[in-house]
């Protein structure tokens, strides 16, 4: 940010408090929605090694789209996100009020 766009965030830091942590939460969607394959094909495997000897990340994916179809790659979605949607909130949201209600005290010259 160059000392212009921080000045200009430090002299209104609270106007857009409630938008940033929406954003935050709004992020943690995406980032379910374009994860949560991921954690599934992940949870899986970590389960069924103990019992499947020899399956792998291929055959557990061909085997659940067979099984459950898309549906499958995203059980349990709606509960994640009930969960990542508040807690991306609050991280993203306060760290950037915190940051933006200090940055004119980090970024300033101190007076010699």
């Amino acid at each position: 940010m160059s000392e212009q766009e921080v000045q200009e965030e430090v002299a209104q830091p609270q106007a857009r408090v409630g938008q940033r942590y929406l954003n935050g939460a709004i992020s943690g969607l995406i980032e379910v929605t374009f994860t949560h394959w991921i954690d599934v094909i992940k949870t899986r495997l970590q389960a069924e090694k103990e019992i499947t000897k020899g399956i792998n990340v291929t055959s557990l994916s061909q085997r659940i789209w067979a099984e459950e179809g898309f549906r499958g790659f995203y059980r349990g979605y709606i509960s994640r996100m009930a969960g990542i949607g508040p807690m991306r909130a609050i991280f993203w949201g306060t760290m950037d009020v915190v940051r933006t209600t200090n940055a004119g005290n980090v970024l300033s010259p101190s007076p010699s």
